[in-house]
């Protein structure tokens, strides 16, 4: 029988697909339930062997992707059913830390765990940290029980947790001088990319509109509520309203759900009609505005009230291109300072898309 082989690709979208999803949850709650392992994953999170937390998500990665793997045995010469923990390190989980800007070292297989290490109680004797090692067993060990539902919240959970050491961490927000047209639409499409619970929507909506408006010399004020915030609490007809003097110039509502003909009835019997609005913006991905939507605002426009569906991407590079050179710097500075004030990912998610838009230059 041939060593199981590990799938490289696939474990790098794993990891990469359930980070994005644990992003967006809420970082003190523990998604494991057992108390045993909760503070087996404390022990090992809080060690200052930091190779501990490395080696255990290549250890559950492993067993995710190639549940008939003993991730036990790191080496493809301790049996049949060993793997190469050190080559999935080097390929995947020190790539996924570096890119995610997670505080890592160079490997837990140069760093502590040497040749032909096993986890196995006996290990322990040669280990600095041994209530932390013993306590990374306990996890490997909930790991290698024939349940894959489990095996993936104890991913899901060392994600978590690294999650929370890079929130602990500084996370700086790259700046350029400039990026021409093209490169500010891989650096927005980058950031739609990024699941954010609608916050990065808004933050390129509104620097966009605030660049506008500090171009007509503040004529017009550009105002925001908080994500998830109902309109109704605020006395707002939407996510983002701009206003000349107290007059109401425009709203806009910034979504990435899809736009049915019911949430059209809803936002003109609602928002509309309360706030006396004439005219309403949906500026949401293309494909999420349905038929039936589009059908239903024309039927409010014969009434005299006008919605407006915007595909962001566009959108946002036509305002690109009307603010022009200066305009574009305006916008460049204000959404940095936005992403600034914001959680750890999405600075993470703009230096990323930053790098690709310049080939890596960023180093980010």
């Amino acid at each position: 029988m041939a060593t199981p082989a590990i799938d490289y690709s696939k474990a790098t979208r794993v990891l990469d697909t359930n980070f994005a999803e644990v992003e967006v949850l809420s970082a003190e709650d523990p998604l494991v339930d057992d108390p045993r392992l909760i503070e087996a994953f404390g022990l090992v999170f809080q060690s200052k062997t930091e190779s501990y937390r490395e080696a255990l998500l290549g250890l559950v990665l492993a067993k995710v992707v190639s549940p008939e793997v003993d991730v036990r045995r790191p080496y493809v010469s301790q049996g049949e059913d060993a793997f190469n923990g050190r080559t999935l390190d080097e390929h995947v989980v020190n790539p996924f830390l570096a890119s995610h800007r997670i505080p890592k070292t160079t490997g837990p297989y140069l760093n502590v765990f040497r040749r032909q290490v096993q986890f196995i109680p006996e290990t322990a004797a040669g280990l600095k940290d041994k209530r932390g090692f013993e306590a990374m067993l306990a996890v490997v060990a909930a790991v290698q029980q024939d349940d894959s539902a489990q095996r993936l919240t104890l991913l899901r959970e060392c994600l978590r947790r690294f999650g929370l050491i890079r929130d602990a961490a500084t996370v700086a927000v790259e700046r350029v001088e400039r990026l021409s047209l093209d490169q500010w639409q891989v650096v927005i499409k980058g950031l739609l990319d990024t699941p954010s619970g609608g916050l990065l929507p808004v933050l390129l909506v509104r620097a966009g509109l605030e660049s506008l408006g500090r171009l007509t010399e503040g004529t017009w004020t550009v105002a925001t509520q908080g994500i998830n915030e109902a309109d109704a609490a605020r006395g707002a007809g939407g996510d983002i309203t701009t206003r000349v003097g107290a007059r109401v110039l425009d709203v806009f509502e910034v979504t990435e759900r899809p736009i049915q003909q019911e949430r059209v009835v809803g936002t003109f019997q609602n928002k509309m009609m309360p706030n006396g609005l004439k005219d309403y913006r949906f500026i949401a991905p293309a494909a999420t505005v349905s038929p039936e939507a589009k059908a239903q605002a024309e039927r409010y426009l014969a009434q005299g009230h006008e919605i407006e569906f915007a595909d962001i991407v566009g959108w946002l590079g036509a305002v690109l291109l009307v603010l022009g050179p200066r305009g574009r710097r305006l916008f460049m500075a204000r959404l940095t300072e936005l992403l600034t004030g914001g959680p750890p990912r999405i600075r993470v998610a703009w230096n990323r898309s930053l790098a690709a838009a310049l080939g890596g230059a960023t180093g980010a």
